[in-house]
């Protein structure tokens, strides 16, 4: 029943409300913007370097999203108001919208293919009004155009923070620079592995033996992974008591970034935790397996990607298994390989 009300009322604020509220634009309090972004983590990360640009260029920045953002935020010192954003019920939604009518923003942007998205935009009443829409062949929403006063789209082919920094330069005439984050420099001694992925068939199957031949060349590995990732591995119950290794059971998103800022160096697969190693500058080695490379890899001035050529690369990655039954794209990338090149670049 609860699903059903929600549904109801968010048709009512994008027919009816969305109209209402292109007519009642309000005065804005400085040099603002409020920024809708519903990714992941990955995604996120790589908005770090604009709002960090954003933020010199003199903006006052509100960003609303997942919950995890403002411990991101305050964990990288970057004076970014963030609102967590739930839907679960009609009261937790309705304090979402109350406190972005508090806004008063000179620029909404939606930066997210979410319909939610363009309702908050379109809720701030700001005098200019945004949507990045990329993809639209998979993500456009009914109801879209109701909510700004400009929709934007790219050609798809570049890489994703290319798009996001082509979008505010269009939109603020402003240059946001390239894709790095200046982090405090920590002396590490650890190798920080991050064997997992959200998605199964993005997970490297040669990650036992590469962390059994890096201890057995005089590497200290780290093993990073939530208790729940580390359940579902098998990779921590082996190493737990490993010469050389220690398994990191992580609570919280900003003791992730603690670990990977306090490596030499990174490994792991597509997914999020590569893309902030290689924003800082850690030496990060990629295992790619069914996505874009070149839409969305971790960007950086020392990363290190490891891809296969596959006719079936990019996949649409539904369900818990490869398309093809046989997750070929990380298969065919072997331990030696992976091995040499990282013994090149990270001495013991």
């Amino acid at each position: 029943m609860n699903k059903i009300i929600i549904r109801l009322y968010k048709y009512y604020l994008t027919y009816i409300v969305a109209l209402l509220n292109r007519l009642r634009r309000r005065r804005p309090d400085g040099k603002s913007i409020f920024i809708a972004k519903f990714d992941g983590l990955g995604d996120f990360f790589l908005l770090l370097p604009i709002l960090k640009r954003l933020c010199d260029a003199g903006y006052s920045i509100t960003v609303i999203g997942n919950h995890f953002q403002k411990e991101i935020l305050e964990h990288c010192g970057l004076a970014v108001a963030s609102v967590p954003f739930t839907a679960d019920s009609l009261l937790s939604l309705r304090s979402v919208l109350a406190a972005v009518r508090k806004l008063r923003p000179g620029y909404a942007v939606n930066l997210s293919m979410s319909a939610w998205g363009g309702i908050l935009v379109n809720q701030s009443r700001a005098p200019h009004t945004a949507g990045l829409l990329q993809e639209r062949r998979w993500y456009v929403y009914k109801g879209h155009r109701l909510f700004y006063d400009r929709t934007v789209s790219y050609d798809p082919a570049p890489h994703s923070f290319e798009v996001t920094r082509r979008f505010f330069l269009d939109l603020l005439n402003l240059d946001t620079g390239g894709p790095s984050l200046d982090r405090p420099e920590v002396a590490g001694r650890e190798v920080a592995v991050h064997p997992y992925g959200k998605w199964l068939p993005r997970r490297w199957p040669g990650f036992a033996e590469f962390i059994n031949r890096l201890t057995r060349a005089g590497y200290r590995c780290a093993i990073l992974g939530t208790p729940d990732e580390h359940a579902s591995g098998g990779l921590a119950a082996r190493f737990e008591n490993a010469a050389g290794c220690r398994v990191v059971n992580l609570n919280s998103v900003a003791g992730l970034l603690v670990e990977i800022e306090r490596s030499r160096a990174f490994i792991g697969n597509d997914s999020g935790p590569a893309h902030y190693a290689a924003l800082i500058g850690k030496p990060t080695f990629v295992l790619w397996g069914p996505d874009d490379d070149e839409r969305i890899r971790p960007l950086g001035r020392n990363v290190h990607i490891f891809k296969k050529e596959i006719a079936c690369r990019p996949c649409r990655q539904r369900g818990e298994t490869c398309q093809r039954g046989i997750n070929e794209c990380l298969r065919m990338i072997s331990v030696d390989e992976v091995f040499e090149k990282f013994r090149e670049q990270v001495k013991p």
